[in-house]
C-alpha cells in the first residue's frame, strides 16, 4: 500500500470535490470582500473563506487517514499470516522412501481442475499448480516430453532427455483407463512447409495400468486459506501394494492477502516471487521434477 508524506503525494488526494469547494467559497467570500463595504459583510466573506480552506483540506486529511488505517490493519494482518507460514513450513518439504529405476510410464489418479483460477482465494491446489494449465492434458504434457541440454522441459520427444512414454488416466465410467502418448505428428491445418509437432494421443486400455500412480490434494485450513495461505501435498503411490514411496508437502502464501490490482493473479504472483513458497516453487515442471526424482525415467 502507498504511504503519504511528500508534497506530491498530498497533492494527489486533493481530487475533484475539494477543488469545487474551495473555488466555490474563494469566489463567493472575494465577491462578498470586494464589492460590500459593510464590516459585517466583509467578516462574513473572511468566515466563507476559512471554511472553504478548511474544507479544501479536510477531503484528502479524511482520505489520508483511512488510508493510514487500511495499511495498519493489512500490515497487522500481514504480521499474523507470516507467522502461520513460517509455522506450516516447519512442516514442508519432501519425502522420499524409494526409488524405482527404468520407469515406462505412470498413472495419474487424480486430474487437475480445468476452472482453475489464480485469482480466487478458494482455488484448488495452488501450490501444485505449474503456472496455470489452460487443460486436464496440458497437465499430462509435462509428464511426456523431453528435456533440453539445460534441462527445460521442451515439446519434443527426445532419445537423449526423454520423458515417460506413457501416462494413463482412469476413466470412472467404466473402470478402464486412457493411455496418452507423445509423438512428433503434422498440424492438421494446411501450412506451406509443415513443421513435426509435439502432439498428444490417446488409447483405451482394459489392462492394467501403470503401476505407479501419482496424486495430490489440497491440505489448507479454512483458517489458513483466510489469510491467503495454499498448502499441497503430492504423492507417488505404489498402486500394487497401496505404499507411499514419496510425498512433498507444500505451502504458498500471498502477501499482497489477495490484492488484485493491475490485473494481478495473487497465486501466480505468490508463485513466482522468491520466498512466497517452500520449498521453493520453480515454476514450470515443478511437479514433473519431483515425480521424476522417484520415478527414473527408463533411458533418460
Amino acid at each position: 500500500m502507498k504511504r503519504f508524506g511528500s508534497i506530491g503525494d498530498f497533492a494527489q488526494l486533493i481530487d475533484g470535490r475539494s477543488w469545487l469547494v474551495f473555488l466555490g467559497g474563494f469566489l463567493l467570500s472575494s465577491v462578498i470582500i470586494f464589492l460590500f463595504s459593510n464590516p459585517r459583510a466583509k467578516l462574513l466573506g473572511v468566515i466563507i473563506a476559512l471554511i472553504s480552506i478548511t474544507s479544501f483540506l479536510a477531503f484528502p486529511a479524511r482520505k489520508a487517514w483511512d488510508d493510514f488505517q487500511a495499511q495498519q490493519i493489512y500490515l497487522q494482518r500481514l504480521d499474523q499470516a507470516e507467522a502461520r507460514f513460517i509455522e506450516r513450513c516447519a512442516n514442508a518439504g519432501e519425502k522420499i522412501y524409494r526409488v524405482v529405476e527404468n520407469v515406462d510410464g505412470l498413472t495419474i489418479l487424480k486430474l487437475r481442475p480445468n476452472n482453475y483460477d489464480a485469482a480466487r482465494q478458494d482455488a484448488v491446489d495452488p501450490y501444485g499448480e505449474d503456472y496455470d494449465w489452460s487443460s486436464p492434458t496440458a497437465y499430462l504434457a509435462t509428464f511426456l516430453q523431453a528435456r533440453d541440454k539445460d534441462g527445460f522441459l521442451v515439446d519434443k520427444i527426445s532419445d537423449s532427455k526423454p520423458g515417460y512414454l506413457y501416462v494413463d488416466v482412469p476413466n470412472s465410467k467404466d473402470g478402464s483407463f486412457l493411455r496418452y502418448a507423445a509423438y512428433m505428428g503434422l498440424p492438421a491445418t494446411h501450412v506451406s512447409n509443415p513443421e513435426p509437432m509435439f502432439m498428444i494421443k490417446s488409447e483405451t486400455i482394459k489392462g492394467p495400468s501403470a503401476r505407479y500412480g501419482v496424486t495430490y490434494d489440497d491440505i489448507t485450513t479454512p483458517e489458513d486459506r483466510s489469510f491467503w495461505i495454499a498448502g499441497s501435498s503430492l504423492k507417488i503411490i505404489d498402486t500394487e501394494t497401496r505404499e507411499i514411496i514419496a510425498e512433498r508437502i507444500g505451502y504458498m502464501i500471498d502477501k499482497g492477502l489477495g490484492k488484485t490490482t493491475d490485473i494481478r493473479k495473487p497465486w501466480t504472483h505468490a508463485l513466482t516471487t522468491p520466498g512466497w513458497s517452500c520449498p521453493m516453487h520453480n515454476g514450470s515442471g515443478h511437479t514433473r521434477a519431483f515425480v521424476e526424482k522417484v520415478l527414473k525415467i527408463k533411458g533418460a
